[in-house]
């Protein structure tokens, strides 16, 4: 990106058109990082093969600017021919083959998606699907044996250790595939896939090592070994491989939830990923190859729900409810199990010691290495114990010289809703960001409602927490739904802050394009919301500003009226109009006033019938305008 004193930009230029793609960089499902800044990426966008809707995005990122080289453009009546010709190809079913017909109907799937450039020859899946039948048979097998975590069917004999060798070159595989270093709720990041292979591997080395010394103390030791081995490996890859801007990494209880989903029920789903967790490790002290084997299941198809969620095949509400259904599907499994339900109880014991007790987790894991072999073993002596005793005592050493055995308290990582108030048919939301900014008074942020985004310049900036007041449209797509759907203290979706026109109250200076306005005399129009940047501005202003403002805002009636009234005098001259009211700001004023200051500069803001009424007397009376 390009970074200067002001913003920072991600310009890049695709079959000959500039795209300003700033505010969708932290959106793109391949992350941020596969884009540089200026540079051609016409190759590597058709290589891709992105969707119509992809392509027709790319339309609202188009740089419309005079000063770029132009490029010839074939005629437009060689164009149109050239498009029906195409067209005539296509529906020209003599010339097309059934299996062409129907690879370009497949084409236009979602699940078309799955097939990428990095897979050509479709490796990962067709692992994938020997992985699906391996656990399709192996899940047959324990409900065949009466739902006691038990095969009966299948030999744990080298048999079983050639139909796990696949299982781990699936996980593997996924390596080919990139994934962004930045978590942006659409993408599997880096950490998160290098934690999933680790942990695919850790089941299967489990596995390979009770297949080989079978269920013996040594099996036990070695067991728990590789538990902490993983564990400290998890621990390097969050160290190398953490987005930086995410304070406790890439964890499946920080992905984000569907906008309309109530705090409690958010709050429950993240306790029972938890407890899950925490009750599949437990478990795993027991050198169990069944319950290993359902482990491996979940991380991979976790993985494989990440990837749908990815390509839009499933919605973020469609991965919560896969992602608890595969826990519920191995719990109704085990459900006859010995002491299935002990486990459970010590998930919940282990939940209470590490989340409230903030108890470090290699000292709960050493704790419960060493009650494990003290319960378990009846024939216990202490040279049994000796390992877990060593253990403990390392571990213990080790973190009480960092004064590490009890974690501090976290605090939130995520964004969040502090206050939402409704007043009339405005809402004033507070929300807390969670990422560090630079924020210039006529700036914006997105939020999102789901997949959709809406910009809202905060009226006030204290910190890390904006202030934005949103007018609740009845008929609106976004706007209703953020207005009931921001839950106080439920996390959010929010980027930002963007925007290229802004004021610098450091330098007092109006900045257009990273380039100073130079006319010190400033006309603002708005309607509407459309006032919010003008307010950032005019309550910013410098001091001793060099700048003479006037505001002309628009509303339907005096009771809409809103913000207008809360900027001093002194920072600008106010008139209001009003459409109910039959104050209507016409053409014939707007030219008015326009011809009372013909040396003012023009900065405009509201809906698109607004901005281009005063964006045509603008330009009738030769005068410059900024359209926000």
């Amino acid at each position: 990106m390009v970074s200067n004193s002001y913003v920072v930009f991600m310009i890049v230029y695709i079959d000959n058109n500039k795209y300003d793609i700033t505010e969708f960089v932290d959106e793109h499902p391949g992350g941020s990082d596969v884009f540089k800044d200026g540079i051609d990426l016409t190759k590597e966008f058709n290589e891709v093969g992105h969707s119509k809707k992809a392509i027709k995005m790319l339309e609202q990122y188009l740089v419309k600017d005079s000063t770029e080289v132009s490029v010839e453009v074939p005629a437009k009546e060689h164009t149109e021919n050239k498009n029906k010709e195409e067209t005539k190809e296509e529906i020209d079913l003599d010339k097309v083959s059934i299996k062409e017909f129907f690879l370009h109907k497949f084409t236009q799937t979602k699940l078309s998606k799955l097939f990428t450039k990095e897979d050509k020859a479709s490796m990962h899946k067709i692992l994938g699907v020997f992985a699906l039948l391996n656990y399709g048979y192996f899940f047959f097998d324990i409900g065949y044996s009466g739902c006691k975590g038990k095969m009966t069917l299948r030999k744990k004999n080298a048999n079983l250790v050639f139909s796990i060798i696949p299982l781990a070159i699936l996980s593997l595989s996924a390596l080919m595939f990139h994934t962004p270093l930045k978590s942006n709720n659409v993408a599997m990041p880096r950490e998160y896939q290098f934690h999933s292979i680790l942990f695919a591997m850790r089941s299967i080395l489990v596995i390979l090592v009770i297949i080989i010394f079978g269920e013996t103390t040594f099996t036990r030791v070695l067991t728990v070994a590789i538990l902490f081995a993983t564990m400290y490996t998890a621990d390097m890859i969050s160290f190398y491989f953490k987005d930086t801007s995410n304070k406790y990494g890439s964890k499946v209880t920080s992905l984000n939830f569907w906008s309309e989903c109530p705090v409690v029920v958010r709050n429950i789903i993240r306790t029972i990923y938890v407890l899950a967790q925490l009750t599949f490790t437990s478990a795993s002290f027991t050198a169990d190859i069944e319950l290993n084997i359902a482990a491996l299941f979940v991380i991979q198809l976790t993985a494989f729900l990440l990837t749908l969620k990815r390509k839009n095949i499933v919605s973020t509400e469609g991965w919560h409810i896969g992602y608890m259904l595969q826990y519920l599907f191995v719990a109704l499994l085990w459900h006859n199990k010995d002491n299935a339900y002990i486990y459970v109880l010590i998930g919940i014991v282990c939940y209470i010691v590490r989340v409230h007790l903030r108890v470090n987790k290699y000292m709960m894991w050493s704790i419960y290495t060493l009650i494990f072999a003290l319960v378990t073993d009846k024939n216990i002596t202490l040279l049994k114990v000796l390992p877990q005793l060593s253990l403990l005592s390392i571990v213990t050493y080790i973190l009480n010289s960092k004064n590490e055995i009890f974690d501090k308290k976290r605090t939130l990582s995520c964004t969040t809703v502090s206050k939402n108030l409704k007043c009339k048919n405005y809402n004033c939301i507070h929300i807390n960001v969670s990422h560090t900014f630079k924020y210039y008074p006529g700036q914006h942020f997105n939020l999102f409602f789901n997949s959709e985004k809406r910009p809202y310049t905060p009226i006030h900036i204290s910190g890390q927490l904006a202030k934005f007041f949103i007018k609740n449209y009845e008929n609106g797509k976004i706007s209703p739904n953020i207005c009931k759907y921001y839950y106080e203290n439920g996390d959010v979706h929010v980027l930002g802050p963007f925007g290229n026109k802004y004021y610098d109250p450091e330098k007092d200076a109006f900045m257009m394009h990273n380039k100073e306005i130079a006319n010190t005399k400033i006309i603002m129009f708005c309607c509407g919301t459309g006032i919010t940047p003008f307010y950032s501005i005019l309550t910013n202003l410098s001091k001793n500003t060099k700048y003479k403002c006037k505001l002309y805002a628009s509303f339907k009636s005096k009771e809409d009226r809103f913000l207008v009234q809360d900027i001093p005098k002194e920072k600008a001259k106010k008139q209001c109009f009003y459409s109910k009211a039959g104050t209507r700001l016409t053409k014939e004023k707007t030219e008015n006033i326009l011809m009372k200051n013909k040396t003012s500069v023009v900065l405009v803001c509201g809906t698109n019938s607004y901005n281009e009424l005063i964006r045509s007397c603008c330009i009738n009376n030769k005068q410059s305008y900024y359209i926000w």
